[in-house]
C-alpha cells in the first residue's frame, strides 16, 4: 500500500515544478559556520577567529585542552575577560585605551594562549 501511494505522489508530481534545491557539501556548511556568541561585535570575533587558528596550530597544547578552549570561546563572559586581561597586559590600566584598539591580527597568541589557559583554570 506504501508503494503505490509513494508511485502515485511521483505520478502527479508537476513536471514544471522548479529543480530541487542543490544541496552543499559538509565541508562547504562547516566553512560557512562561523562560531560567534549571539551579539558578538567584530574586535570579539576577529579575536574568536585568531584564537581558533592559535589553538588549532598550537603544539603545546593537549587535545583536552583544545577542545575546552574552543568550548569556552563560545562563552561571552570567558571572551570578554580574556580580551580584558589582553588589554590590562598590553596597556596596563590606562583608561584612555579600549579593547577595540587592538588589532587582534598581530597579537602574540602564545602568550595569549598562555593567558587563556590560566582563565580557563579559573572558570573550571
Amino acid at each position: 500500500m506504501n508503494s503505490f501511494v509513494l508511485a502515485l505522489a511521483l505520478c502527479l508530481q508537476d513536471p514544471a515544478a522548479s529543480p530541487a534545491l542543490e544541496t552543499k557539501s559538509v565541508i562547504a556548511l562547516k566553512s560557512e559556520f562561523q562560531f560567534y556568541f549571539r551579539g558578538a561585535n567584530i574586535s570579539e570575533k576577529s579575536f574568536i577567529d585568531g584564537a581558533r587558528k592559535a589553538i588549532d596550530s598550537s603544539d603545546n597544547l593537549t587535545k583536552v585542552q583544545k577542545f575546552r578552549l574552543k568550548r569556552k570561546l563560545h562563552r561571552p563572559r570567558f571572551v570578554r575577560m580574556a580580551m580584558d586581561q589582553y588589554k590590562q597586559d598590553v596597556f596596563g590600566k590606562d583608561p584612555s585605551k579600549s579593547v577595540s584598539d587592538i588589532d587582534w591580527n598581530n597579537v602574540d597568541w602564545d602568550k595569549l594562549l598562555s593567558l587563556l589557559l590560566t582563565l580557563l583554570k579559573m572558570f573550571a
